[in-house]
């Protein structure tokens, strides 16, 4: 079922009038639909008819008993919307400058009495709701647009917000991180140092339980001076201030096999390292980044010879860089969680360290917007990946 499209017909000219609705009876014009004709001859009784009644379309005559169509065209765009505006001027003198006016002031079309046919006529009504229709259904997408980008605009200033809490909340998280952390290593060295006290002045009389106790003792210390320096490692990186630089990654590699001599060599392991890149980064922390996960690779490794190959490969707009190893591999299913802080995939008995290396390897690469991953085979070793820019 077709629309009923309410027509008003403001033209004093009864004979026009008459003509006109039986235009709109014609087969051209009701294809666009069925309608309701109001009429009247005088433009103040149109302009109410108008408020009144809302029409989908007025047919409005320029030259009106009590004022002419261009003052009653104002008094309706004052009246309306401006995207629910539809009007058609009819005139019978034909002025262009009338219908530039019309035009300007806000009709859909104007038309010249008795050189329209009613096709022409029914055309020009089509065309004039067709208008206001796709108008209005504009006016309908600006409207949601702006709810949506009111929306979007408040979701951004509560998030700003959440971020700002989340980065205070942060700071001081780890700022109460480094000082718990630098505090506590003062009574951990007194405890160490009066277990050591006591083995010394007390050997000679200690049972073989009183010292297997002491070593249980010396042993939770040590662990906990572990625990302790890994967390002020991974509270140095969070809080440092980014200093970045041009760092030669051949450099940082140099550079920590001077740290790690005494492991590398006990561990008697094999480099294969490429032509690594020049990049921007901050010096330290790839120093650190390098060691943690060159660390890894030895406390990890198989009882097969551990080779540690390094490498680096230009893609697109950032460097992928890979440290892989022979070591006893793990199992896909812990590759996100060996990342998390003092997460552990073996006993202290096994293997020790603290659970915090992976971790600040994955805050010192997020700190310079990449991304870390692992790919490994149980007894075959890891592959450690990881994204820098260029």
């Amino acid at each position: 079922m077709q629309d009923l499209k309410k027509i008003l017909i403001i033209e004093d000219n009864e004979e026009d009038r008459y003509t006109f609705k039986r235009y709109l009876a014609t087969p051209t014009c009701v294809h666009i639909g069925s309608f309701q004709v109001i009429e009247t001859s005088y433009g103040n009784a149109g302009i109410t008819l108008f408020q009144n009644e809302q029409p989908d379309c007025v047919l409005l005559d320029f030259s009106l008993p009590d004022m002419d169509g261009l003052e009653v065209l104002e008094n309706l765009r004052n009246s309306s919307q401006p995207d629910h505006l539809c009007v058609i001027l009819l005139t019978g003198t034909g002025n262009e400058n009338v219908a530039v006016e019309a035009l300007k002031n806000g009709a859909s079309d104007y038309l010249t009495k008795g050189k329209f046919t009613a096709e022409r006529f029914c055309h020009a009504l089509e065309g004039a709701l067709e208008k206001t229709a796709i108008r209005q259904e504009l006016a309908r997408q600006r409207e949601l647009l702006y709810a949506q980008n009111t929306l979007l605009e408040q979701a951004k200033q509560e998030l700003e917000i959440k971020t700002r809490q989340l980065e205070v909340s942060n700071t001081d998280l780890e700022r109460f991180a480094y000082a718990a952390s630098h505090d506590l290593q003062e009574p951990l060295r007194t405890l160490d140092g009066f277990i050591n006290l006591l083995r010394n002045k007390f050997k000679q009389t200690l049972t073989p339980e009183a010292d297997e106790y002491i070593k249980f003792m010396s042993g939770a210390t040590t662990r906990m001076k572990a625990l302790i320096e890994g967390l002020l490692e991974y509270s140095k990186v969070s809080g440092q201030e980014d200093k970045q630089e041009e760092v030669n990654l051949n450099e940082i590699i140099l550079g920590v096999k001077e740290n790690l001599h005494v492991s590398i060599e006990n561990a008697a392991v094999q480099f294969m390292v490429a032509n690594l890149p020049t990049v921007k980064a901050n010096r330290w922390q790839m120093m650190q980044l390098f060691q943690n996960l060159i660390g890894n690779a030895i406390k990890f490794r198989s009882k097969q010879p551990l080779i540690i190959t390094v490498t680096a490969q230009l893609q697109a707009d950032q460097w992928l860089v890979s440290v892989q190893d022979t070591g006893i591999g793990m199992d896909m299913k812990y590759a996100r969680k060996v990342f998390e802080p003092f997460k552990r995939l073996h006993s202290r008995d096994q293997f020790e360290g603290s659970g915090i290396g992976l971790a600040t390897c994955h805050k010192i690469v997020e700190n310079h917007g990449g991304t870390i991953w692992i790919e490994s085979i149980i007894g075959q070793g890891s592959t450690f990946y990881f994204t820098l820019p260029t």
